[in-house]
């Protein structure tokens, strides 16, 4: 897998021309096929930038409507929805008119959050395999762990769909993400639950202890935790019906790529916002409870971060080792 890293400039360049103007006019040379993408966050504004940068068609959306357009008022045939799990439902709300008219719905989403949440549905997911931070500035910071896909649920995209689609995959891979759109629904749900187990992996670990990813590939005593979390998540997995299987040298070469970056989780940590933690290893625990399972170190996890502890990776170690021996039930 490669790796790369580069810094991009999110401001004036699309962010400012067209906040007055909600339903701008095309731009020379742009296509008309455009794409809604819902959440001005990192993820958001990298697409948008993309897109904007290949003279490609989109509108992108905040919790009080239209932020940035390039396009006619013609109905976008997708939408990107790059919000954090615990805003999905508060934007589709706010965004309403264009969650229900769109004709595909495409998650830019952490976390397996259609699982967790009965009736919400995707038509796929952009498995989105990029570390990437905006500062107050709009600058984008990119760090490029491995590739990242577009993929079906259910059912396979369409043929005008997956062209839509694939000018998207193109874009980011000109902005030095590469991607591809893989039209196989069956796996969908298996990038899905691979991207779920790094994030297990990266998130909790990075946040309680304040180091950067690849600090925590090489510091010694972590290589218990990152097992426990292996294996309570192989065993859900299996439960689950999924086919992918993490081990720890995987978990590792992630960490290793990630270099000094610090996940969305330790982010959030750092700025004092609330966390998706619920919706990775959180999820684990759930769903092993839902199969008569236990999932202990999963849910400390879960608990140190929601709660801000900050420990050392030694007291991690100790910590979850005395967790996983004797099971501990923490009240919701």
């Amino acid at each position: 897998m490669k790796t790369g890293t580069s810094s991009l400039t999110a401001n004036a360049g699309y962010l400012l021309p067209h906040v007055r103007h909600a339903l701008a006019p095309l731009l020379p040379g742009q296509s008309s096929g455009g794409c809604d993408i819902i959440g001005p966050g990192a993820v958001g504004s990298l697409i948008a930038q993309a897109r904007q940068t290949a003279h490609h068609d989109f509108s992108l959306f905040g919790r009080k409507g239209p932020v940035a357009t390039s396009r006619s008022d013609k109905p976008a045939p997708v939408i990107v929805v790059a919000v954090k799990c615990g805003q999905v439902r508060e934007l589709i709300n706010n965004c309403g008119e264009i969650w229900n008219t769109a004709t595909t719905r495409i998650g830019a989403i952490n976390g397996i959050i259609d699982e967790q949440i009965p009736g919400l549905r995707f038509d796929g997911f952009f498995s989105l395999s990029v570390g990437v931070t905006k500062d107050d500035d709009g600058k984008l910071t990119i760090v490029v762990a491995a590739p990242s896909w577009i993929v079906p649920v259910n059912r396979p995209f369409s043929p005008s769909v997956c062209a839509s689609l694939t000018d998207i995959a193109s874009d980011m891979t000109d902005m030095g993400v590469p991607t591809e759109v893989l039209n196989e629904p069956e796996l969908g749900r298996e990038f899905r639950w691979a991207k779920l187990f790094y994030n297990c992996v990266a998130n909790p670990l990075s946040a309680i202890t304040g180091l950067p990813m690849a600090t925590l590939a090489a510091t010694p005593g972590l290589g218990s935790v990152i097992s426990g979390i292996v294996s309570e998540f192989n065993a859900v997995a299996e439960a689950a019906g999924v086919l992918f299987r993490g081990t720890i040298e995987k978990a590792l070469a992630f960490l290793e790529q990630g270099r000094g970056h610090f996940p969305s989780t330790a982010l959030d940590v750092i700025r004092g916002r609330s966390t998706e933690i619920v919706f990775l290893n959180g999820a684990i625990s759930d769903l092993a409870a839902r199969n008569g399972l236990e999932a202990p170190l999963n849910g400390l996890l879960v608990r140190l971060v929601t709660e801000r502890v900050t420990l050392s990776a030694r007291d991690l170690r100790a910590i979850s080792d005395f967790t996983v021996s004797s099971p501990c039930h923490f009240p919701a």
